[in-house]
């Protein structure tokens, strides 16, 4: 995270530009640094301040705590652009790539917060980051179905759940992905998820064995009706 990507950003839903933006940017990525090293429980506006270079008041006149500051540094954290390669596995492919080639400091944010659930302000902030990203994953798989990449009745957010599944594990765990296990991921997902819809429209067109029973039963029973008919209705 450069000081300019920061300066550019919106914090608090803020935008900041000029020496405003500079002293964002140094706080932040100060912030980011004291983050990765201690952790949230140990992290102090006065370390902050001291590798920023800005005065502890002018951080506190912004960010009134930690948990605001740090909620302003999770914020930076999303997928930085809309993701349209013209297919739903390269579409796919990209975002979950992104998610796993984070660089160290970002995984040392990341995991320094996932214990800070609790706190209201990070996990709010953390909700909405992850809706962000599986929104923009549905319309993906929203897209590949119009394009016929997938069949109709596919569900968008069961696929996505799928796929992205072993990439939260991952953050959670510590564990390395790399490409070839998100192709994978994708060849089994993609195919299960055709074969499914395939699957159903077969089970659906073939009778069920109740029904089954049933036909047999009303042929029996209209044979056996037949056989009992009076022989007074039979020509003498």
């Amino acid at each position: 995270m450069s000081a300019g990507s920061v300066a550019t950003r919106r914090t608090a839903n803020v935008r900041v530009r000029g020496r405003a933006a500079d002293v964002v940017a140094r706080v932040l990525g100060a912030a980011a640094h004291e983050l990765s090293r201690s952790g949230f429980a140990a992290l102090r506006i006065e370390d902050v301040a001291a590798r920023s270079g800005v005065n502890k008041t002018t951080i506190y006149r912004r960010w009134a705590t930690k948990e605001k500051l740090v909620a302003a540094l999770i914020g930076l954290q999303g997928e930085p652009a809309p993701i349209d390669t013209g297919t739903l596995r390269g579409d796919l492919r990209a975002s979950l790539l992104l998610s796993i080639n984070l660089s160290g400091l970002q995984l040392g944010i990341l995991r320094a917060v996932m214990t800070e659930r609790t706190v209201p302000e990070i996990d709010a902030v953390m909700r909405r980051l992850r809706a962000e990203v599986q929104h923009a994953r549905v319309a993906m798989v929203e897209r590949g179905i119009a394009r016929r990449e997938l069949p109709k009745g596919v569900d968008p957010q069961l696929v996505v759940d799928v796929v992205s599944a072993p990439v939260q594990r991952a953050l959670i765990f510590g564990d390395r992905l790399d490409a070839s296990y998100v192709d994978r991921v994708l060849d089994v997902v993609l195919a299960g998820a055709e074969a499914v819809v395939g699957y159903g429209r077969a089970k659906r067109s073939v009778p069920s064995k109740s029904s089954l029973v049933t036909s047999t039963s009303k042929s029996k029973r209209s044979s056996a009706s037949a056989e009992r008919s009076p022989k007074s209705a039979q020509p003498r």
